[in-house]
């Protein structure tokens, strides 16, 4: 059973020069630190929906990889996740999310 600090990367097959195939585990993996912060002027939907639109571009571009977000939430907030429609959005896209503990 994975654990949620464990990533699972499906392999990728992928051509040698000789021809012959070889499976390979990439994944992109980003991390968006600060979320759900109380501060004025410290939104991280910027850098959430970034990820969304790498994510598309990618795919768009035929990557197979993975795509992994990482997540700290803000050390002030009570919340633990993203709001429910990010990460609709965020399984929607095939995205990955991995909550990190929050700093102290």
């Amino acid at each position: 059973r994975q654990t949620d600090s464990e990533i699972a990367v499906a392999p990728v097959t992928t051509t040698r020069t000789n021809g012959s195939p070889t499976k390979r585990k990439w994944a992109y993996a980003f991390l968006l630190g600060g979320a759900m912060s109380d501060k004025q002027g410290s939104d991280y939907r910027g850098g959430l929906y970034s990820v969304v639109v790498a994510a598309h571009v990618l795919r768009k571009h035929g990557s197979k990889a993975d795509v992994v977000l990482m997540v700290q939430m803000a050390a002030g907030t009570t919340h633990q996740k993203l709001p429910e429609i990010e990460e609709r959005v965020l399984e929607l896209m095939k995205i990955r999310v991995i909550y990190l503990p929050k700093f102290r």
